[in-house]
């Protein structure tokens, strides 16, 4: 009798590379969104601190911040990612009659998961936390 060697995977085996491959996604799909989101709050601050830097710019030239406005620091007004994804949108405040801002960045709930929002004020005094409770310091 001539027997023909069958080649191929088992049902067992296929069900096992399945489950190894579902473990494997539970375990790092948490880590890389932790890493998106990482990343998405690190370019608010950095849009704050250019902002920052604009803002100081026109003190510099005015002698005050009373007139400034986003479009006139020449600014954007949200902080993209590479793609194009507005992930959070800058304010700008100006109190004091003229001698202070405050910047917040604040997360655009449909680009990113984050609730964290982000303020500097022009005392280089720096913010974070959820809306109803800030925290000092801009913590990751």
């Amino acid at each position: 009798m001539n027997r023909v060697k069958q080649s191929g995977f088992t049902l067992i085996e296929a069900l096992l590379t399945v489950a190894i491959i579902g473990i494997l996604l539970t375990v790092a799909y948490p880590s890389y969104r932790d890493n998106i989101e990482r990343g998405d709050r690190a370019l608010a601050r950095a849009g704050l601190v250019s902002l920052s830097n604009s803002l100081e710019q026109y003190y510099a030239e005015n002698n005050s911040y009373t007139g400034a406005t986003m479009a006139n620091v020449a600014h954007p007004t949200t902080v993209p990612l590479s793609g194009g994804t507005a992930v959070y949108t800058l304010s700008l405040t100006i109190t004091d009659s003229g001698g202070v801002y405050i910047l917040s960045a604040i997360p655009i709930a449909a680009s990113t998961g984050s609730t964290i929002i982000y303020t500097l004020r022009s005392t280089g005094e720096r913010r974070s936390g959820a809306p109803l409770s800030i925290s000092s310091g801009w913590q990751d």
